[in-house]
């Protein structure tokens, strides 16, 4: 690809590679590093001044372990024929005094995976640091390289120092080492699934590390032993080629992971993988029934949440391939756009084309390597504006109260959601803690005061600890209702490795949660549940929430609503809200049913005087998206939904996405947001005064919003002959909470000037905001990040 000059603003070459597993480029790091360059240097070179990422498949560490005079002997094996275990078994072999001197070091540790990954601390960080940021440095590219690693520091033996961590530096350095150089040494015993990201001059410049572990991953008596990354540690790494962060295989599909880096402003997702069967559906054999194949499983990762969150602006997805014992990986190597950018007719191996892929590798059942390669946009930050003058109506905000006594402070706190009744406000949100629980919380307050909060989900043993259960640790997306019997909370939870939609009554004791999505009643889920952004509302006496639904042989989402009669104790069967089918094509290998060609996320619900009314994004045929409503029946049926993607401000590559629904009375208030070519993203609004039958045209929530500038998460609060719109704006380089007053002006919105609400100190984020009306006044809540990490604050509004 050759060395780039300055970068030309907006554009970056992605570069996916599928890298084989083999024992001769494990021989040595010059090798190993020699063999990547090859495949590097034969792909088409970038445009002068386009700056190049180049990603590595997950475990390319793997390799890293094998090379040199200690992994001789797992390499002879390996040509032999040996299995997985007789591999390792050689491998740590040729490091007994390293296992021995880890062992000592850390006696806690009892899995002979996680012992060997310690054990190769140095090797697997010297290939990738210096061999990879070499090659980095050659080629002038940004380079991004995967593999299991625990946190560790570098010792110089020649400064002398603790003699404990020497002897340990002595024993991972190896007998080849010139007693010179720094060594790498563990500095704890978690070994995570790690990625390295590699700077133009070969400098690590971020860690991102895995949050959601295969079974194989997280087995410490028969896999490796490896341990989680949290919610609260995820990051974007803040470069001149874009905000860059890392989904991990697994982590592509999780819609917290996901959530939490489109909070956190995400444009570039790296995704590698080591994938396998890419050409055989799953099978259960306890059923005997087929699951998707994976080239459409793999769809609905990566490839899905670019579609779905509007700021991921590509995703690329290098492939591990080959065998290592009776461990195989295959798959395409891929680079994801948002829809309809891309290239026209590519599709995945046995599966129809898509919009949305820049780059296609191919695929092969011997494993050959191969590399992805395209250059897409990535827009830039614009010059930070001036700033909203605050409200004059606004009060200090204060903090949330984290958590109990004894219950341990909250790294983060994320996702809240508000709501008011007669008896005042509630609050809800997840609280993550660094040993990545992920646990619900409620508080009751008014917005200046929240008294001490309480668990809504059970206090899980940590994923992090001995016998921890990572699986049911996570909770994620909050939504209250408040009703006759007080405050519900509509969430997912990940009890059993699938997403799932659940309601929880707020009470004294913590109670039992109930499932309301009925995807396992589905004879057509094999196993995968990956549901998402539920809501819900009161309407009458009756319950009524409303999710995006992803279950098997679905390969996209489409919105399902569900009722309750009894306070949420029992729910009906889900309907999808647009009255189509609910059932695609029993066979997994016979293609897409018309009913799944699309998408259909971010759902909201308002109750007006005519009924209730469910507004959502959806992706067509074409890969354009665009925003539908549809009039819920008090029967479960549904009206004829209506299509609202012919918009004004919306050109060809802009996408429509997040529409928010409120109500008072006959009239009803929709706001979207609009995100633009140039990088910045537009609210839109539009208000019908007859219960829904006429809509005014829509216009900017915000005409003084300057070019660039991204607001989002809006949130709408019914007021007295009018709404207010609460959203995110970063128009002076940060995010700031702003306020306009919408009212209906002669079939059009009129809209005040914006006001900010937070008063978050400069240098910090004020984002994800949340509002409740209470009596004359709004409730305002907003993760802050004053302390260094996302807290909550709130705020009143008076009206």
């Amino acid at each position: 690809m050759g060395r780039t000059a300055a970068a030309q603003p907006g554009t970056l070459r992605c570069a996916a590679l599928a890298l084989r597993l083999s024992a001769e480029r494990a021989g040595s790091v010059a090798t190993l590093v020699d063999s990547v360059a090859v495949l590097v240097d034969a792909a088409p070179p970038a445009e002068h001044g386009t700056p190049t990422l180049l990603a590595l498949p997950e475990h390319t560490g793997l390799l890293a372990m094998l090379v040199g005079e200690r992994g001789e002997q797992a390499r002879s094996r390996w040509r032999e024929g040996g299995s997985t275990r007789e591999i390792l078994f050689a491998l740590a072999g040729g490091y007994g005094d390293a296992l021995g001197a880890v062992a000592r070091r850390f006696p806690e540790v009892d899995s002979a995976g996680q012992l060997l990954h310690l054990a190769c601390t140095d090797t697997v960080v010297r290939t990738l640091v210096e061999g990879f940021g070499g090659l980095a440095a050659e080629r002038g590219v940004w380079l991004a390289v995967s593999a299991a690693l625990p946190r560790w520091r570098w010792v110089d033996p020649g400064a002398g120092g603790d003699p404990t961590d020497l002897e340990l530096a002595a024993a991972v350095a190896g007998p080849q080492h010139d007693g010179h150089h720094p060594i790498a040494v563990p500095t704890s015993a978690g070994v995570r699934n790690r990625q390295l990201l590699l700077s133009p001059e070969g400098r690590v410049v971020a860690v991102h590390d895995k949050v959601a572990l295969v079974p194989m991953e997280a087995d410490g008596e028969g896999g490796l032993g490896l341990e989680p990354g949290t919610l609260a540690e995820l990051a974007v790494a803040e470069l001149p080629i874009g905000r860059v962060a890392t989904v991990i295989s697994k982590d592509a599909w999780m819609p917290d992971v996901n959530a939490r880096l489109d909070q956190l402003g995400a444009q570039v997702l790296v995704q590698p993988e080591a994938f396998d069967r890419w050409g055989t559906p799953d099978h259960d054999p306890t059923t005997g029934r087929h699951d998707l194949w994976p080239p459409d499983k793999f769809q609905r990762g990566g490839w899905w949440m670019v579609q779905r969150h509007p700021s991921f602006r590509v995703n690329l997805a290098p492939m591990l391939r080959g065998t290592l014992g009776e461990l195989a990986f295959d798959g395409q190597p891929l680079v994801a756009v948002p829809s309809p950018a891309g290239q026209p007719g590519l599709g995945l191996h046995g599966q129809p084309p898509d919009t949305g892929w820049a780059a296609v590798g191919t695929w092969s059942r011997d494993g050959r390597d191969d590399i992805a390669v395209a250059t897409v946009t990535v827009p830039q930050r614009r010059p930070a504006a001036e700033p909203v003058p605050r409200h004059r109506g606004v009060s200090d905000s204060v903090e949330v109260e984290g958590g109990a006594p004894g219950d341990g402070a909250a790294a983060v706190q994320l996702v809240p959601d508000a709501v008011a009744g007669d008896a005042g406000a509630w609050l809800a949100w997840v609280a993550c803690d660094a040993s990545g629980r992920q646990q619900l919380r409620v508080a009751a307050g008014d917005g200046r005061d929240w008294g001490r909060s309480r668990a809504l989900s059970p206090d899980p043993v940590p994923a992090a600890a001995p016998g921890g259960d990572p699986v049911s640790a996570r909770r994620w997306r909050p939504r209250l209702v408040v009703d006759r019997q007080g405050a519900l909370c509509l969430h997912l939870g990940f009890p059993a490795g699938s997403w799932d939609v659940f309601a929880v009554r707020v009470g004294d004791e913590l109670p039992a949660a109930v499932r309301v999505d009925d995807a396992d009643r589905d004879r057509g889920v094999l196993r995968e549940r990956l549901h998402d952004a539920p809501v819900v509302v009161r309407h009458g006496d009756d319950l009524v929430a409303v999710w995006s639904d992803l279950r098997w042989p679905w390969v996209f989402p489409q919105v399902r609503t569900a009722r309750s009669q009894d306070g949420g104790l029992h729910w009906s069967a889900s309907a999808r809200v647009d009255g189509r089918s609910c059932h695609g094509r029993s066979d997994p290998r016979g293609g897409r049913s018309p009913e799944e060609t699309g998408g259909q996320t971010s759902p909201s619900i308002a109750v007006c005087d005519a009924g209730v009314l469910v507004a959502w994004q959806e992706r067509d045929a074409r890969g354009v998206t665009g925003l539908r409503t549809a009039w819920l029946e008090q029967g479960g049926g549904v009206r004829q939904p209506v299509a609202r993607a012919a918009m004004p401000g919306v050109e060809l590559g802009d996408r429509v996405a997040r529409p928010v629904l409120a109500a008072t009375g006959r009239t009803l208030w929709l706001v979207w947001e609009v995100w633009h070519l140039d990088g910045g993203a537009s609210l839109w609004a539009t208000v019908s005064a007859d219960a829904g039958r006429h809509w005014s045209t829509p216009q900017p929530l915000d005409p003084t919003r300057p070019p660039g500038t991204t607001q989002r998460c809006a949130q709408l609060v019914a007021a007295d002959g009018g709404a207010v719109a609460i959203f995110e704006d970063d128009r002076v380089g940060r995010g700031h909470i702003l306020a306009v007053r919408l009212s209906p002006t002669g079939g059009t919105v009129g809209v005040s000037p914006p006001r900010r609400l937070d008063d978050a100190p400069a240098g910090s984020h004020a984002r994800a905001p949340t509002a409740a009306r209470h009596d004359d006044r709004v409730v305002v809540v907003w993760q802050d990040t004053r302390t260094g990490a996302d807290r909550l604050r709130s705020a009143q509004l008076v009206l």
